[in-house]
């Protein structure tokens, strides 16, 4: 610590001071290896890490670490944070989930060079407006909240490409997030939606969707829009059909909609050649499309819990099927293409 300048090394000793562990330093900025610890390169601090720490509060000083890139405060038990810490404006990444907090400073819209912010499992029931004018921002997680609904300024954040709001009480989705076309990852599982609005078809660059533990019955046409889509995933919802247009999702390896009422599946399903792994359990299907057989890629096929009596006779001609998982359905004699997988070495469960 010697070279460090004094006040940034009277801010490390007064952080040293509320800890009952030491304050090592790390080689590398991201502090990945660090959950307490610091980072400074030619003098300066650039990285702080308090992880896990049990702390209730941070000292002022932490102001005078005026070149901070990366702070880690994640795991606390932070209910509020000093004003200091709003005046660290070449702030990159701030982690502060997993505290008590019930509120955050207007203050934080300071932090212009913020890239991600992480909220996650907090008490926030809403979030200051300011947050929407952090341009720069890259990953928001803000999971695991006590939010009633999205702020429209998030539409604001142009650059934004994660953002993460599972685990809320969200009941719909603002038309704002249209202009999120960066958008990569849209993370809605475990909240209140009853509908997925049409617009969710412009977001042209996502490739993971995550629709999960929401009360959902249908998914919306525009959805076949997607066609940089990888990942869907709607998991416990309550759709009793699938769209025609599902076949426009040429990128989809994951599909996954076990837990609904699906009675029935569109021969367009098939039409998803790169699909790897679908999983339909615990669902109200009686029969596959004819045309199964075309889906060449797929390695994972979950059919669990359903009302199954015959399966297609192309099933068994699937190339890269590896498990088959056909538990719990109304077979009575053995399916014929079951044989045919088994003899080259898939993995079926009856």
């Amino acid at each position: 610590m010697h070279d460090i300048p004094n006040t940034e090394l009277d801010a490390l000793k007064a952080i040293q001071e509320i800890l009952s562990q030491p304050l090592p330093a790390s080689e590398r900025i991201e502090l990945d290896q660090y959950p307490v610890g610091y980072y400074a390169e030619n003098e300066i601090v650039l990285a702080l890490s308090l992880q896990f720490c049990d702390l209730g509060e941070i000292p002022d000083a932490l102001g005078y670490l005026s070149h901070l890139q990366r702070l880690h405060l994640t795991g606390n038990r932070f209910m509020s944070l000093p004003d200091a810490l709003w005046q660290l404006a070449d702030l990159r990444y701030l982690s502060l989930g997993e505290n008590q907090l019930t509120a955050l400073s207007d203050q934080i819209g300071n932090l212009q060079r913020l890239r991600q912010l992480f909220l996650q499992r907090n008490q926030l029931t809403e979030l200051p407006a300011s947050i929407g004018s952090l341009e720069r921002l890259h990953t928001l997680d803000i999971s695991d909240n006590q939010l009633a609904e999205l702020p429209h300024w998030l539409g604001n954040l142009r650059r934004l490409a994660f953002l993460t709001v599972s685990g809320n009480h969200i009941q719909s989705i603002p038309e704002s997030l249209v202009a999120l076309r960066d958008l990569v990852s849209l993370d809605l599982a475990m909240n209140r939606l009853a509908a997925l609005p049409d617009f969710v078809g412009n977001l042209f660059n996502l490739k993971e969707l995550r629709l999960s533990d929401n009360d959902l019955s249908a998914l919306p046409p525009s959805i076949g829009a997607l066609i940089n889509l990888r990942e869907l995933h709607a998991v416990n919802n309550h759709l009793i059909d699938l769209p025609e247009s599902l076949n426009g999702l040429a990128s989809l390896t994951r599909l996954c909609l076990g837990d609904n009422r699906i009675a029935s599946l569109p021969e367009s399903i098939c039409d998803l050649t790169r699909l790897t792994d679908l999983d339909l359990h615990n669902n109200q299907l009686m029969s596959l499309p004819d045309s199964i057989g075309s889906m060449k890629r797929l390695v994972h096929l979950d059919l669990r819990s359903n009302k199954l009596m015959t399966l297609p006779p192309s099933l068994g001609d699937l190339p890269a099927l590896e498990t088959l998982d056909l538990r719990r359905n109304r077979f009575g004699a053995l399916p014929r293409c079951i044989q045919r997988l088994q003899q080259r070495g898939c993995a079926v469960f009856l």
